[in-house]
């Protein structure tokens, strides 16, 4: 497990830690052996996650052995998020598609597309989504896996779906967006920029975009090094920012300064869960694993729609 997870790339002693917001800090393996994780989420009872690569969504009930099959094929589902309606919303990489769907039982139901385009052209790679309380949905859309044709697709950007099925380009200034989040008083979303390290807040009502943090910058003042990009992204409960990052998981406070910082190098992205809303799923990889934390993560829901 240590090999596989907490291969430690620090070369000096940080000023920052774990210490204080993690209970835990070796993660705990539930399921391993996929091609390529991503899209961590909580549905109410249970953790879910994809194996892009292997087009297939999981689903992990806590107290079983390993991880089942929820959809197959998943259309290279790459991002989850469980919206308040207790629906899976599934950002789709390979039908380049955001698709909402029904839970039934162990299994997803009767999918309804929400967006595979805009403006008369397709979407690239939508990666990642987020919900707020009004029902609108957010996603990514950037270029990592299908090859783009400027004739027939639009540029990288961030999207948002409102209820009435109407789809608005928020941004396409991001260089490589990524991972979203909607804060807990859903007045604003961090988006991640990829290839830059950088966290980036789009205000929902002014459309205005800022720079919220730098992780490279945070990291390199606090001692940190490790490998890692800013990929998955996450509020707790106090409106602190957790994101994948350089060395791991950083814990950015809601003025930008990193506060925390879980060593665990090469995560891809993360999600709290779990009963108190205190456990820190993890992908990273063949593998997907768990952390506890202190505090509660922001919108855990643990209501169940069968």
């Amino acid at each position: 497990m240590t090999a596989l997870w907490l291969s430690l790339a620090v070369l000096s002693q940080p000023t920052i830690g774990p210490a204080g917001y993690f209970e835990t800090v070796e993660p705990k393996i539930v399921g391993q052996g996929y091609r390529f994780t991503e899209g961590p989420c909580w549905i109410g009872d249970s953790f879910v996650f994809c194996d892009v690569s292997g087009d297939t969504i999981y689903r992990w009930v806590p107290g079983e052995e390993a991880p089942k099959p929820m959809l197959t094929p998943s259309g290279r589902a790459l991002g989850i998020n469980y919206g308040p309606d207790q629906r899976l919303y599934v950002a789709k990489s390979g039908d380049r598609a955001i698709v909402r769907y029904d839970r039934k039982g162990d299994t997803l139901a009767n999918p309804k597309m929400l967006a595979n385009g805009f403006d008369g052209k397709a979407l690239i790679d939508t990666n990642d989504l987020a919900t707020d309380n009004k029902g609108n949905v957010y996603f990514t859309d950037p270029q990592f896996f299908n090859r783009p044709d400027p004739a027939t697709i639009g540029p990288m950007s961030v999207y948002q779906v409102m209820p009435t099925g109407t789809v608005t380009r928020l941004t396409d200034k991001i260089v490589r967006p990524n991972g979203v989040a909607v804060d807990p008083t859903n007045k604003f979303i961090i988006v991640t920029e990829f290839s830059t390290n950088k966290l980036f807040r789009i205000d929902l009502k002014s459309k205005e975009m800022t720079l919220f943090a730098d992780l490279v910058a945070l990291t390199k003042a606090a001692g940190i090094e490790g490998r890692g990009q800013a990929d998955g992204v996450r509020f707790d409960s106090k409106g602190n920012v957790l994101s994948t990052g350089p060395g791991g998981v950083c814990v950015v406070n809601p003025a930008g300064k990193l506060i925390h910082h879980l060593p665990a190098p090469g995560n891809s992205n993360l999600a709290f869960g779990g009963t108190d809303g205190k456990t820190l799923f993890l992908t990273r990889g063949s593998a997907v694993g768990f952390v506890r934390t202190t505090v509660r993560g922001a919108g855990v829901s643990n209501r169940v729609k069968r």
